[in-house]
Order: structure tokens, then sequence, then C-alpha cells
């Protein structure tokens, strides 16, 4: 049994290397991290305080001047939003004691590249937008 694994794991580490790989670097691709194909999109992520009245995201990097692209009426505490890389910004609204508080936040959605093993990696780069209300007690 143990000379079965052992020779099962021989033959899968050298199954899982490239001719490429093999000059100068063990590199074991089966068991990589490493994301080969280009992204297009990444996970633009709001947090909202309860009771936000509406939630309105702009493609652009502020509301005055950015494409309205989504918009909720009484949204949850939290909402996730796959978009395409770029700059994107956001406005909440609120109620307190008869007036409207507005919350306003940007962030950038991207990538970034590395190489592993002689080949280009990607690596998301998710966006974090707080809308949440901090009141006085």
């Amino acid at each position: 049994m143990a000379l079965g694994f052992a020779l099962f794991t021989t033959l899968l580490h050298q199954g899982c290397l490239d001719d490429e790989d093999r000059e100068g670097e063990d590199c074991p691709v089966l068991f990589s991290s490493c994301d080969h194909g280009k992204p297009t999109t990444a996970t633009l992520k709001i947090a909202l305080s309860s009771g936000a009245r509406q939630l309105s995201v702009y493609g652009g990097e502020n509301v005055e001047t950015g494409r309205l692209i989504y918009s909720k009426n009484d949204p949850p505490a939290e909402i996730n939003l796959d978009l395409p890389f770029g700059e994107y910004a956001a406005e909440a609204r609120y109620a307190s004691g008869g007036r409207t508080i507005i919350a306003i936040d940007g962030d950038r959605l991207s990538y970034s590249t590395s190489e592993e093993c002689g080949k280009t990696c990607y690596t998301t780069e998710d966006g974090k937008i707080d809308l949440r209300l901090v009141l006085p007690p």
C-alpha cells in the first residue's frame, strides 16, 4: 500500500509539471493557487447601516458625474455586486429626525499580476464601500 501511494505521488508530481517549468524551477502547477485567466470583473462590497432608505451606485469617480448603474430602495445591510473593472461611487440615503442624511463613498475595482513558474497569474482586487452611519449616542 505504501509503495503504491509513493508511486502515485511521484507520477502525480511529475505529471503536473510542464517541460518549461522543469528548467530551473520545480513548479507543481496542479497545486497552484494561480489563476491564469485574465479576469474581467471584481466584486464591489457595500456595507450599509440598518434603516437605509435608498442605495445608488454610479460608474465613475463620484456620484455627481457618474452614470447610475444600480439603485435599490430599502437595501439590506450588505450588498455584493460583480462589476467590470473601474471606478465606482455610491450613496445611501437615511431618514433621521425628519432630516435626510446622505453617506457617500467610492472605490476602484482592479486586478494585479504576478509571475509563477514563468506564467502570469491574475488576482482580482475587490472594492469596499462603507456607507454605514456612526450616529452620536
